[in-house]
């Protein structure tokens, strides 16, 4: 028996217009299809050109939300557990969606993408308070702290200072628009 919900929930495109931050207040609602785009964009700005199974990785990390939902950064952070579930449910969603497995990726692939997906919600953060949001800076700061830990613990030191250049970048960025805003 098809259910109505189920043409929303396993037709893909709808996976690029869920909304992100759904238990925060933020000014810009951001979308998972915004979210995979900047993380590919920041990916390419550390690492380099990405290979066609890293993209499709990054584009479709987030599309089984649609069906299963996903908890906020520090419920899963806090609660591998519960990371842990998600992970397991996640691949049948794609499934679901008539979308074949992501490809496997090397542990270093992985752990590239996912200090990525942190940089962008650390990105997002900042965009955040730039329009005023002072709500946002605990998105900045958890975010920031976790993509650094994870290069430190897990990265070459080469590939660590790029990812430790990128941060300053954007603080400088984020910086010089906070000072040079009109009062």
């Amino acid at each position: 028996v098809t259910h109505p919900t189920d043409f929303v929930t396993d037709h893909p495109p709808h996976a690029a217009r869920v909304r992100r931050y759904h238990t925060w207040v933020v000014h810009h609602q951001q979308s998972i299809g915004e979210h995979c785009w900047q993380v590919a964009r920041i990916f390419e700005s550390i690492f380099g050109e990405l290979s066609p199974a890293v993209e499709r990785f990054i584009r479709h990390h987030d599309t089984p939300e649609l069906v299963v939902g996903d908890p906020p950064f520090p419920v899963k952070s806090e609660n591998p557990v519960l990371k842990t579930e998600y992970d397991r449910i996640e691949p049948a969603a794609l499934e679901r969606q008539g979308i074949p497995q992501l490809p496997v990726l090397l542990d270093d692939e992985r752990v590239r993408i996912k200090i990525c997906d942190l940089l962008e919600m650390m990105e997002h953060g900042m965009c955040e308070r730039e329009m005023g949001n002072m709500l946002a800076a605990p998105i900045v700061t958890r975010t920031e702290r976790a993509a650094e830990e994870l290069a430190h613990a897990r990265l070459s030191a080469d590939e660590a200072q790029a990812v430790r250049n990128h941060i300053h970048r954007e603080w400088e960025r984020h910086d010089a628009v906070l000072r040079n805003a009109d009062p």
